[in-house]
């Protein structure tokens, strides 16, 4: 703080109000201290071009206020007639722009100088009258001595009691503001606008040069910088000319970029779609290249899928080869938030060895060295950034830490720290940072400061074990109430580690502290879906549309929750709410494709899926989603194309490769898919060990239904097991071994895995549904209605619940109450044959046979014109004596399938009564011959009997 460097430095101050002071120098700021002038809870910036951050957080002036706080406490009568404070306005914090966009730099440029004047003995310059910013947007400054007159009579008015209120504020926002904390502090990303005028290639590339020098010094105000460097560029770039001069570098760029200032930005549904812009951009320049696969790992990244995004960062660098410095620092990155921090040291050291110039790579490598203990090579490395970069806050606090904590060097450590957090650094270091002030000042017996200090660093991270203990033993009472930021950091942090419970919670918090937060909303409802909380879910993602209309992902996920509860009319709808706003939108289309897949529509998400890829071509969900309908359309070769390019974009996606094995096994056969998938899991996963897992339980699980599609249920069995012997808790594979045992005819094994699967998501009605069919199949219908009771209890619209349970009763004689439940089934689940079905059969066992052609008939326009229903349908109309209709359909049938035991019953029913004995006889015998253990055998065989002796009628 005595340096020559500091003592020239000037700063403007803005009270409560708004009204600005200055330019000041330091020794003019620390003077107005000590007279009890600025009270700390002022903002403070360099000047000019500096970032507005509260005066008491800023650490050259935060040890002279808590000195003069100190001295007020003792002389408090004193104070009273020297201090006063009018009240203000709170100030807008750096991220406010101009409407076309939210900031640029918060550069401000003085319009003029004037002349010295002299204010409480120190000779002060006269501002200028104005300040403008960046944006054109112009500040009215006051004179510091002007203002000072103006307020001296209010001031000297100002009672005791008010004097110890602007101090207890004061000490507060030493605690409560600060350059991570304060809301309003947060910023937007920039997205690069269209229709911009073009800038020459010379231009282009001396921004991108200055963008990547701004880059390299892993400092906020460089990575902000770099980022306005790079908009303007893409900007400035015409559309026909990004594939050819390099822009696809400066948008992975401006990816990375993003990932750097995730820490200061709102994290809301702009700077989502700002992350989600610019990498479909990226992926239209560069699809499946390098610069295309940095920006989806950003997103990836930056939205919580690690597992993912380490797949991903591995597929690119088998590729690729070690050669992309970033990419293999953020490889480095993921294996250092997973403690393997000896890994995470060699791919810092070789990215630091590609792009010696970028001072992260040092500060990471740093860290992982001082995790391991390694405390003299972490303080070399830090010493290298700090004397490249000297405002380098993240470098100056963890060294600070080692000195002091490490090594007892406590003054060394404290003037790191407190010059450290003079800068803007992210969140968690800065609660590191006032959590090693603490344990300082404790060790030189500062007990108010530590303590002071202490609730600064719980404030930050309430979740610090070390903070709450040592605030604890301080004897602060650990009750710190939490903003809007902090519980939105908070269920961020538990998100990423899989504690979906505590992050719904801390995000439900976020929302009630601010009802217009809508992504809180969403995420909360995102994490309730995944605690199998689907109503909740709903409610929650119904709340973040009211809050926020234009959260396009919102409406998404809301309709894809409730096509999985087959509720697809809400689904539609919803869709179509979010469209009436946003009528082109590739992640509506998506949606619509994905409600549509959901109902086996197959068609229908074809063609929505194609609308989303004219928007966004390489956009690996879509490709995933017209995959899977190709598959269930049985256009295997049309699968493959997409799928294929899946692959090429993201080699590491095992969703992708164990489509391609279901492919494979359409086009070539059950071995050729089975290959496919063993090759992929010997190749990829079991030589990786544990570094994959769901891989190879994924797999596995596909590998299973190929056997059982083939009916090959030894190999299947042996699969699944293999998938619970990786995963005891795997809910599909349960499911899919239930289904084995089941075709095998080993009915208790078979229930026992389905029950197993229940108990795992008491939400999920599959496997209660599965073991009512298995009920009902060994003869158990009390049972086997109690499990469908269930499943409707827990979704009413779960398709074919009421048609199993008309089953059940029809099995038991009841068909009007089999017809009834029939009823119920096509009032949810109208475009299903089953319950046409169900209703033909009652009607036919009720004798009512003109209603049971018609109810086959429906099932027919249906999609089950099966030779089966044919043959049944023809039996109604036989018995309607509608002969010719009943003939016309059983020649339906045998085109379809001549090997049907039931054709040749019927026929030789139609035979029986058209007189026509030799042919009657020689069907019945056909059927006899075909089906030797038919449970109707002794009634077929008395059909012969008839036909020989003249009788016309073969019943029914």
């Amino acid at each position: 703080m005595k340096t020559d460097r500091l003592s020239e430095k000037k700063w403007i101050v803005k009270d409560l109000s708004g009204k600005i002071f200055g330019p000041l120098t330091t020794e003019q700021v620390l003077g107005e201290i000590e007279r009890n002038y600025f009270l700390g809870s002022e903002q403070i910036a360099s000047y000019p071009g500096g970032s507005w951050q509260t005066l008491s957080a800023s650490a050259d002036f935060s040890g002279r206020l808590l000195d003069v706080l100190d001295a007020e406490v003792k002389t408090s009568d004193e104070a009273a007639n020297t201090r006063g404070k009018s009240e203000v306005k709170a100030s807008q914090a750096h991220g406010a722009g101009s409407p076309a966009r939210d900031v640029t730099h918060s550069q401000m440029k003085s319009q003029a100088s004037g002349t010295k004047k002299t204010m409480g003995g120190i000779t002060v310059p006269h501002p200028p009258a104005t300040l403008e910013t960046a944006s054109g947007a112009v500040i009215e400054l006051t004179d510091l001595r002007k203002a000072d007159r103006t307020e001296q009579m209010k001031r000297s008015k100002l009672p005791l009691m008010i004097i110890a209120l602007g101090l207890a504020l004061g000490g507060a926002a030493i605690l409560m503001s600060g350059n991570g904390t304060a809301g309003d502090d947060r910023i937007h990303l920039l997205v690069p606008r269209s229709k911009q005028p073009e800038i020459s290639l010379v231009k282009r590339k001396e921004k991108f040069d200055r963008a990547r020098i701004d880059f390299q010094y892993d400092t906020f105000a460089g990575y902000q910088k770099a980022e306005n460097e790079l908009v303007e560029l893409i900007e400035g770039t015409q559309k026909a000319s990004l594939d050819n001069t390099g822009e696809a570098e400066a948008l992975s760029l401006l990816c990375m970029t993003y990932r750097e200032l995730w820490p200061f930005a709102k994290q809301d549904n702009k700077d989502l779609k700002a992350v989600s812009l610019v990498t479909q951009e990226a992926k239209r320049v560069d699809p499946g290249g390098l610069h295309g696969s940095l920006c989806e790992l950003v997103g990836l990244v930056l939205n919580g899928h690690i597992t993912d995004a380490q797949g991903l960062a591995d597929s690119v660098l088998r590729d690729r080869g070690m050669v992309a410095p970033v990419l293999i620092e953020m490889r480095g990155d993921l294996f250092a938030q997973s403690k393997d921090y000896v890994n995470a040291i060699g791919y810092f050291g070789q990215a630091r060895s590609i792009w010696p110039a970028w001072m992260k790579t040092y500060v990471e490598e740093a860290r992982a060295h001082a995790d391991q203990a390694d405390y003299s090579k972490a303080i070399d490395l830090y010493m290298k950034v700090t004397t490249t970069v000297p405002d380098h806050g993240v470098a100056k606090i963890e060294m600070g830490l080692i000195e002091a904590l490490q090594f007892s060097q406590y003054d060394k450590g404290l003037a790191l720290i407190t010059s450290g957090v003079e800068a803007r650094v992210p969140r968690p270091i800065e609660a590191r940072a006032y959590l090693g002030l603490a344990q300082i000042y404790m060790k030189r017996q500062q007990l108010p400061r530590a303590l002071n200090a202490a609730k600064r660093a719980y404030r930050l991270d309430p979740t610090s074990k070390d903070a709450k203990e040592l605030l604890s033993a301080l004897g602060g009472d650990g009750k710190v109430k939490a903003g809007e930021v902090d519980l939105m950091f908070l269920g961020e942090q538990y998100m990423r580690t899989g504690d979906y419970f505590s992050a719904q919670a801390q995000f439900k918090a976020a929302f009630d502290a601010n009802p217009k937060n809508g992504i809180a909303a969403m995420k909360a409802g995102i994490c309730l879906w995944l605690l199998n909380q689907p109503q909740d879910a709903i409610d929650w993602l119904r709340k973040a549309i009211r809050a926020d209309p234009t959260l396009t992902t919102a409406y998404v996920d809301l309709a894809d929750y409730y096509a999985q509860r087959y509720d697809f009319f809400a689904a539609v709808e919803i869709l179509r709410r979010a469209q009436s706003a946003q009528p082109v939108s590739y992640e509506l289309y998506r949606g619509y494709a994905t409600v549509e897949l959901r109902r086996n529509n197959f068609s229908g998400a074809i063609n929505y899926g194609k609308k989303a890829l004219k928007l966004y071509e390489t956009d690996i969900d879509t490709l995933l989603l017209m995959g899977k309908a190709s598959i269930g359309l049985q256009q295997f070769q049309e699968a493959q194309k997409y799928i294929a390019r899946v692959i090429d974009l993201d080699y590491n996606n095992f969703e992708a490769h164990s489509l391609y094995g279901k492919i494979e096994a359409g086009l070539h056969g059950v071995e050729s898919g089975a290959s496919y998938i063993q090759n992929m899991l010997n190749r990829y996963v079991i030589s990786q060990g544990q570094q994959i897992p769901q891989a190879a339980i994924d797999l596995r699980l596909t590998l299973g239904e190929i056997y059982m599609q083939d009916e090959r249920y030894k190999p299947a069995e042996e699969t699944y097991r293999q998938a619970l012997a990786l995963d005891p808790n795997s809910r599909k594979a349960l499911v899919g071994l239930g289904k084995v045992l089941q075709a095998e005819a080993k009915s208790s094994l078979a229930l026992e895995e389905f029950l197993k699967a229940a108990v795992l998501d008491p939400s999920d009605a599959e496997p209660i549904f599965l073991s009512g069919k298995l009920y009902n199949d060994i003869g158990k219908p009390n049972e086997a209605i109690k499990q469908f009771e269930r499943v409707i209890k827990i979704n009413p619209r779960y398709p074919l619940a009421h048609t199993e349970m008309g089953r059940v009763a029809l099995r038991r004689g009841e068909a009007k109450k089999a017809i009834e439940e029939g009823m119920l089934e096509r009032a949810t689940n109208p475009d299903l044959p089953d319950s046409y079905l169900l209703a033909a059969e009652s009607y036919f066992v009720l004798h009512q046979y003109s209603n049971c052609a018609s109810e086959y008939q429906k099932a027919i326009a249906r999609h089950a014109g099966n030779a089966t229903t044919l043959v049944r349908m023809a039996r109604c109309y036989r018995l309607t004596g509608a002969i010719d209709s009943a003939q016309s359909l059983l020649r339906q049938a045998l085109s379809q399938e001549s090997g049907n035991p039931d054709y040749w019953k019927e026929q030789g029913a139609i035979y029986h009564m058209r007189g026509m004995a030799d042919e009657a006889i020689t069907a019945y015998d056909t059927y006899l011959k075909l089906a030797p253990n038919a449970p109707d055998r002794q009634e077929v065989e008395g059909r012969i009997r008839k036909v020989q002796a003249g009788d016309l009628t073969p019943g029914e």
